[in-house]
């Protein structure tokens, strides 16, 4: 179900007609009048418009403050993204909005008609459902070999390995252990994660020499364990993360690998960042939430 005003966006007539080519320019004469206000857009989202459902669930936390009242406008813009925008009106309180705009990203199936269009437009592929699947995986080593391959930049020779790395041996191991370097070169991926309220994947004093016999998979939380599925279905072998990585209850060791951190990650061939996992124990992969019109 549509309501009237998205009726508009579905039209690809008007859609196209508000396609502004250039990113960093609006054009206020190609904008689209939709709801008269953020009030109608919730309650056109609750009537069952998906479209508006999915504008109110895009909305940055201070514009569904209400706290302003303002006149709702879309543009399509390059990149793919359907625009909103909003006219102020005048305040019900004293909160502004830090941005007037939001956006939701459009894609269309490489086979559909959509992407024939217009220049620009409907370039996006459609999310996957599994992040976590073959396809994804193959998709991702090819996103790799041509970064690796083909940008300047990115193409990194095998660098001095850090003082520590998780050594996953064989991609069907289930166990790794916790290496230590000896003026070794190679290649290794890092990872960036919030560690939550889980302090149990650290390496301390206590288990220090546990760790570098064997670390069942198994025992380590759910991110920790997305991160060596990732960089084994890659194909490297070494995985640096810092609390298992760096002694968390020596000072002096915190000193010296503290400082290193910077050139660690930036010599690794890539960094895992965890954005959508607020701990150690909510894993990586997430559904993707796709909605389709």
């Amino acid at each position: 179900m549509f309501c009237v005003k998205c009726q508009d966006i579905l039209n690809l007539d008007v859609l196209l007609s508000t396609f502004e080519e250039d990113e960093d320019h609006y054009d206020e004469a190609k904008r689209h009048s939709h709801h008269e206000s953020f009030t109608a857009l919730e309650q056109s989202a609750k009537d069952g418009c998906e479209l508006c459902r999915m504008a109110c669930s895009s909305l940055p936390k201070p514009w569904g403050s209400k706290s302003v009242e303002r006149r709702i406008w879309f543009q399509l813009r390059p990149g793919d993204f359907l625009m909103f925008g909003s006219d102020f009106l005048g305040h019900r309180g004293v909160a502004e909005p830090p941005s007037d705009k939001f956006g939701i990203r459009l894609s269309a199936d490489q086979d559909s008609p959509l992407t024939t269009l217009k220049d620009g437009v409907f370039i996006s592929r459609p999310p996957m459902a599994d992040a976590s699947s073959s396809s994804a995986f193959e998709m991702a080593r090819y996103w790799l070999k041509t970064c690796l391959s083909t940008h300047p930049r990115c193409s990194l020779k095998e660098s001095l390995l850090p003082t520590r790395v998780l050594d996953l041996g064989d991609r069907h191991d289930t166990r790794l252990s916790l290496r230590r370097s000896t003026g070794e070169h190679g290649q290794w991926l890092t990872l960036s994660h919030c560690w939550g309220s889980s302090n149990t994947a650290i390496t301390t004093t206590s288990n220090f020499k546990a760790r570098c016999n064997e670390i069942q998979i198994a025992n380590l939380p759910a991110t920790f364990r997305d991160a060596v599925k990732i960089t084994r279905e890659l194909g490297y072998r070494y995985l640096w993360i810092d609390s298992l990585c760096i002694i968390q209850d020596s000072v002096s060791d915190w000193q010296m690998e503290s400082v290193k951190m910077a050139e660690i990650y930036a010599n690794a061939v890539l960094n895992i960042s965890t954005d959508a996992s607020g701990g150690a124990d909510e894993g990586i992969f997430e559904s993707a939430n796709r909605g389709e019109i």
